[in-house]
């Protein structure tokens, strides 16, 4: 903590130096400062790398914690379409009644009535008058 300190007050003191020659004289002159430049700029540089995460792991719990509302919120929204969508869709699952025998060997298509295979009838037919 103190390194960074004391490069801040020397980058400080270095500005303040040029600030100071140039009010001296009647042209402001800042080429100490120009030339400063470059060695500000790697320093900046070097004090991100150092701010940035030093490992995998804390940049991944960074991003998630990031993306947690949004992934919150997109669930919301599906469930609630899911749960209107089941509302809408019960009153459709109630006009057609078919054995779950005939829906698995037959499909939906023939919903309850007579296919072209008449053992499959037999069997399905024979399932609705045992109970």
């Amino acid at each position: 903590m103190s390194d960074r300190r004391r490069d801040r007050d020397d980058d400080r003191a270095i500005v303040r130096d040029a600030l100071r020659v140039a009010t001296g004289h009647d042209e402001p002159d800042v080429t100490s400062l120009v030339e400063a430049v470059p060695d500000l700029m790697a320093e900046a540089r070097r004090r991100r790398s150092a701010a940035a995460p030093p490992d995998l792991a804390s940049a991944l719990a960074e991003r998630a914690r990031r993306a947690f509302p949004k992934l919150a919120a997109a669930t919301a929204v599906v469930v609630v379409l899911a749960t209107a969508v089941s509302l809408l869709d019960r009153s459709a699952a109630d006009a057609g009644v078919a054995s779950f025998d005939s829906l698995v060997l037959a499909g939906e298509e023939s919903n309850g009535g007579d296919s072209t295979d008449i053992l499959l009838d037999a069997v399905t037919k024979g399932d609705e008058t045992d109970g």
